[in-house]
């Protein structure tokens, strides 16, 4: 069972198995949490659907906060949001999908946001439960609370007035459960608009803090093609972090290291 956002969005669900093929049970909820539009489909063996959520099969509606659905056998899944800017160029960008009663139960931070001059950041919150959650956004020194429905989602956006300003994210609860406290699943899509048109949109997956990690990295000498890094230091002490950067023979190219401040937040390009 699965739970992503709703704005516009594309799903392709695929199924590898040699058996008859199944249905798969779907059904969005609103922002009260009361579910509506279920249905069935099937996938044949070894075949897939993709569909945007407001198109047969699916044919959901505006007032859908989440999607949900079970199959019988495992399947893949990918979703990507959609939008159609003011010159119809289609943007799209990748989206979470959460397995139902999957939550975090500590504070959830995303390294990156960027708002003014431009930029916009919105926060998408994914209540993968069958209770409310509430809890808090932090971001651009402010901090803003929220409400979710079972089953249901919601949405944060950043205050675009002003120059441009960045920094990191942080959801955190506000109410205690007992045991373990839920916590959302995080993701955001950044907005930069120019001239009155949306020159693109894109996102980040909440990933849990952790000491080692590895990413796929692509640039050029022209500089036409650069990754960026965004990394955040929620300890109270500060962290030293290492950058090694690997060729296509895996041998190091490139090591540096730098001190990254209690509570603060950096970013840096591949050739920076």
């Amino acid at each position: 069972m699965q739970h992503f956002h709703l704005e516009r969005f594309h799903v392709s669900l695929r199924r590898r198995s040699q058996f008859l093929g199944r249905d798969n049970l779907f059904l969005f909820t609103d922002q009260d949490g009361v579910n509506f539009g279920s249905g069935t489909t099937t996938i044949g063996p070894n075949q897939q659907i993709a569909a945007f959520l407001n198109e047969s099969p699916f044919n959901g509606s505006a007032a859908a906060q989440t999607f949900t659905f079970t199959s019988p056998v495992p399947i893949g899944v990918v979703a990507v949001r959609g939008f159609i800017n003011e010159r119809s160029d289609f943007l799209m960008t990748a989206l979470p999908v959460a397995p139902v009663g999957a939550s975090s139960s500590g504070p959830i931070v995303l390294p990156q946001f960027a708002t003014g001059g431009g930029w916009t950041t919105q926060i998408l919150l994914v209540n993968p439960t069958d209770e409310s959650i509430n809890g808090a956004v932090g971001m651009d020194g402010n901090f803003t609370f929220y409400s979710i429905a079972p089953r249901s989602a919601a949405k944060v956006r950043s205050n675009l007035a002003g120059s441009l300003r960045t920094g990191n994210v942080t959801v955190v609860p506000v109410t205690t459960w007992p045991g373990v406290i839920p916590l959302p699943v995080v993701s955001s899509v950044f907005t930069f608009v120019s001239g009155g048109v949306t020159v693109t949109e894109s996102g980040i997956i909440a990933a849990g803090a952790g000491q080692s990690f590895r990413i796929f990295a692509e640039l050029d000498s022209s500089r036409v093609m650069q990754t960026g890094i965004a990394i955040a230091n929620t300890d109270p002490s500060t962290a030293t972090v290492q950058f090694e950067l690997f060729d296509l023979a895996g041998a190091i190219h490139r090591l540096l290291r730098f001190d990254n401040s209690c509570s603060k937040r950096s970013s840096r390009r591949l050739r920076q």
